[in-house]
């Protein structure tokens, strides 16, 4: 009995010990989030989010988060698409589902901004998901190419579940194995978990994201390797630039402002 136990002690500490080795962040970062001050949400800098398979429009922290359910949002332009200022989102999967998380609740935050704070729950309440090994793709045009963009993908599990895929940027492998628990496999009703990471658009200004069992890298860990997803936010890594002119705002003296002023505009 006591030989018994020793080998069970050993198994377990082999297969967690397996499972972490096969967690790896080849590029970007993944935390887990308590509310929406957690997260890159600077209206500066913020291009388009997306609240993912969501209910209708919001505003978080002053970035407004758009449905992607068609005919539900006002930048919906069809089912997964969403577009602004020339810049598309197009998340493609094999299923939806409404109400997933803690209940049908949606998880509970803490933030500055109440409304914030329910409307990131109300993001996070809702999926899309594909069935392995389908993928589930992200596909972002009307970039400028060569440009950096930030990319953050928030997740949220349902249920205590052992759920894990990997994830790809053109078709650069940047997470092996990650997990909607975030990667250590200890789950809570609140435990989100945002990736995020620095990417540079292609020639022809897009990024495609890929998020599917097995991309590469070490096998697949998890027994569920059905990739989930809840929302999608795309920032800029360049400030708005303030440029100023000094000096007369017109050598016209028809118009019968004197050159001999100086003003000043700033754009």
């Amino acid at each position: 009995m006591k030989t018994l136990h020793l080998l069970l002690i050993l198994l377990i500490t082999l297969t967690g010990t397996h499972i972490c080795n096969a967690f790896e962040i080849i590029e970007g970062e993944i935390k887990e989030i308590t509310g929406p001050d957690d997260l890159n949400l600077d209206p500066a800098n913020a291009i388009i989010a997306v609240d993912v398979f969501g209910n209708a429009d919001s505003i978080i922290n002053g970035v407004e988060f758009y449905t992607d359910r068609d005919g539900l949002g006002a930048q919906t332009i069809g089912e997964g698409m969403v577009e602004k200022d020339g810049v598309s989102i197009t998340t493609t999967s094999t299923h939806t589902i409404d109400n997933w998380s803690n209940g049908g609740g949606g998880p509970s935050f803490t933030g500055d901004d109440a409304d914030s704070v329910a409307n990131l729950s109300e993001v996070m309440r809702d999926i899309r998901w594909s069935a392995a090994p389908s993928p589930l793709t992200i596909d972002i045009t009307g970039l400028n190419a060569g440009s950096i963009y930030n990319v953050q993908l928030l997740f949220n599990e349902g249920a205590d579940r052992n759920r894990g895929w990997d994830i790809a940027v053109n078709d650069e492998l940047v997470v092996d194995n990650i997990t909607s628990e975030g990667g250590d496999g200890f789950w809570s009703p609140e435990n989100s978990f945002v990736y995020s990471g620095n990417f540079s658009a292609t020639d022809d200004g897009t990024l495609v994201i890929i998020m599917q069992n097995d991309l590469g890298g070490a096998a697949q860990v998890a027994p569920d390797g059905n990739p989930i997803l809840q929302g999608i936010v795309l920032n800029s890594t360049t400030p708005a630039t303030i440029i100023s002119f000094v000096g007369p705002l017109t050598d016209d003296e028809s118009t019968g402002i004197s050159t001999d002023n100086t003003y000043t505009h700033t754009i």
